[in-house]
C-alpha cells in the first residue's frame, strides 16, 4: 500500500498509508449491525486522487468513516440515500462542480456540519477554514467529534415545496409565552416544515407546533432535524422539522393546504427525512 505524504502547518510532515477503500474486514452478523450503528459517516467532496485518498485517511484516523464523491450528480445521490453526520468540502473540488444541481447542492449545505479545507497540489500542505485558533489537525479532529454528536441523516428526495402557514413554535408542549414564537413556515411537505426561527435549536431536539391554519389546534411534535442560528452567514435562520405526532384528521387537512397552495391536487408530495442516530445522539 503506497504512503500519503500530509504535512499539516505548523507541524513537521506526518506519512500516513492511503486508504484502501476496497479493502474490509470479515465480521459476524452482529459485530457488521454494531459497527453500522456505530459509523460516523462523513462525505468527502474532493477528487478520486492523491488528495482524495488523504481526506478519506485523515477522516477514519479520528474515528469516522470517509465517503468520497466528486461531481454533483454522485454528491446528491450520497446525500440522498446514505445517512450523514458531516460533510468535509475540498474547496477547489466545490468551485468546480457544475450541472442543474448544484444550486440544490448549495442550498442543503446548511442540514450538515461542514468543514471547507485545501489540499496544495505541490506541497500537500492542509488548510482549514474557518477553524479559529486550532491547527488544521485539531480542526479536523473537533469536526469529527462534533459530527459524532449529531444524528445521521440524508436529504429528502423529492423537491421541497414553498408554503406559508402561520404558527406558534415552541420547545414545550405547554406554549410558555417567553419560550414560544409567532412564526411561520417557510416550505413544508407531507412530513416536515421549516420554520423561520431566531431561536437556537439542535439537531435531535423536540419542537411543538400549532398551525393557526388548521381547525384542530391541537399541538403537533416534531423532531429537529436541522438547525441555522440566526446571523450565520446569508442563510435563512430556523429549524427544519420531521412531524412526528399528528392526528389523522390534521393530517388530511394539512395535506390538502399543501397541494392547495402548490396546485398539485391528487399529487403525492413525499420527502424524506431519515435518521440513523449517532452515540450520544439524544432521542
Amino acid at each position: 500500500m503506497m504512503d500519503v505524504v500530509y504535512p499539516f502547518q505548523g507541524r513537521e510532515t506526518s506519512t500516513f498509508p492511503a486508504c484502501s477503500r476496497h479493502g474490509a474486514r470479515i465480521m459476524d452478523a452482529a459485530s457488521q449491525k454494531r459497527h453500522t450503528a456505530n459509523m460516523i459517516r462523513i462525505l468527502a467532496i474532493a477528487g478520486d486522487n492523491k488528495a482524495g485518498e488523504a481526506y478519506l485517511h485523515l477522516i477514519e484516523r479520528f474515528g469516522g468513516t470517509g465517503i468520497l464523491a466528486s461531481e454533483t450528480e454522485s454528491i446528491l445521490t450520497t446525500m440522498r440515500t446514505v445517512p450523514l453526520n458531516g460533510v468535509l468540502i475540498n474547496m477547489p473540488t466545490l468551485l468546480r462542480l457544475h450541472g442543474e444541481g448544484r444550486g440544490e447542492f448549495n442550498d442543503i449545505l446548511s442540514c450538515f456540519n461542514v468543514l471547507r479545507c485545501r489540499i496544495d497540489r505541490e506541497s500537500g500542505e492542509l488548510t482549514v477554514f474557518e477553524q479559529g485558533q486550532a491547527s488544521p489537525e485539531q480542526a479536523v479532529s473537533q469536526f469529527i467529534t462534533q459530527c459524532a454528536a449529531l444524528p445521521a441523516r440524508t436529504i429528502r428526495r423529492e423537491e421541497r415545496i414553498p408554503a406559508t402557514f402561520s404558527v406558534l413554535l415552541s420547545p414545550s408542549a405547554t406554549f410558555e409565552p417567553d419560550a414560544t414564537e409567532r412564526t411561520i413556515t417557510i416550505n413544508a411537505s407531507e412530513h416536515g416544515v421549516f420554520c423561520f426561527s431566531t431561536k437556537l435549536w439542535k439537531p435531535g431536539a423536540t419542537a411543538w407546533l400549532q398551525f393557526l391554519d388548521l381547525s384542530d389546534k391541537t399541538p403537533i411534535s416534531g423532531m429537529v432535524m436541522h438547525a441555522t442560528r440566526w446571523g450565520k452567514g446569508c442563510h435563512q435562520p430556523g429549524c427544519g422539522l420531521r412531524l412526528t405526532a399528528i392526528t389523522p384528521e390534521q393530517q388530511a387537512e394539512y395535506s390538502a393546504l399543501l397541494h392547495k397552495a402548490c396546485g398539485m391536487k391528487g399529487k403525492t408530495i413525499a420527502f424524506t427525512a431519515s435518521e440513523s442516530p449517532s452515540p450520544g445522539t439524544p432521542s
